[in-house]
């Protein structure tokens, strides 16, 4: 006798709801106690998973900094590496209890910045608190915002060429006398 094979079964599809989706937008602002240094019991706390706005945030503030730098020929992020790494920092910033306590100053972010760095937590963060795929999402977020603004460039270019050629043509019209038909 044949059995019947019973085919698997897709489980039943859930309407999203607000109020679940308000829920877990909750639980990205909760701050997780990480242990730094068990000798003196001191902590730093971060968010696990990265809220997307703050992730906005983060990406303004990294092109404000940039603004700044040019406008006042500062010259820090004079080589790809150093926006790279910059926008490492500002990970730890605003996913971590530091944020309020850093500010928005240029000057102020590159001191922090450096102590991070000298104290070895900038390490600590990105090697043993942060989760790896909470990261590369902030760098999905950074290199998608280059990539439209390298179309917006591409569509800028393709429309000032074909504002030339218009101007062009309303040149040899004018000189020609002639008049184009509508």
């Amino acid at each position: 006798m044949s059995e019947k094979v019973k085919s698997p079964t897709k489980p039943r599809q859930k309407v999203l709801k607000l109020s679940n989706l308000e829920k877990q937008a909750k639980k990205l602002n909760v701050l997780t106690p990480f242990v730094v240094n068990s000798e003196t019991n001191e902590i730093v706390k971060y968010y696990e998973e990265f809220d997307e706005l703050k992730i906005q945030e983060l990406l303004v503030e990294l092109n404000t900094h940039i603004q700044y730098d040019q406008e006042n020929n500062i010259g820090y992020f004079e080589d790809n590496q150093k926006v790279i790494e910059y926008l490492n920092y500002l990970v730890i910033k605003f996913f971590s209890h530091f944020h309020d306590e850093i500010g928005s100053q240029f000057e102020t972010n590159i001191v922090a910045f450096e102590t991070l760095v000298r104290l070895g937590l900038f390490h600590t963060f990105h090697n043993e608190i942060f989760n790896p795929e909470q990261i590369a999402k902030v760098f999905d977020r950074f290199y998608e915002r280059i990539e439209l603004a390298s179309k917006v460039i591409e569509l800028s270019d393709v429309d000032k060429q074909k504002l030339a050629n218009l101007q062009n043509k309303d040149i040899l019209f004018k000189q020609n006398k002639i008049i184009p038909e509508a």
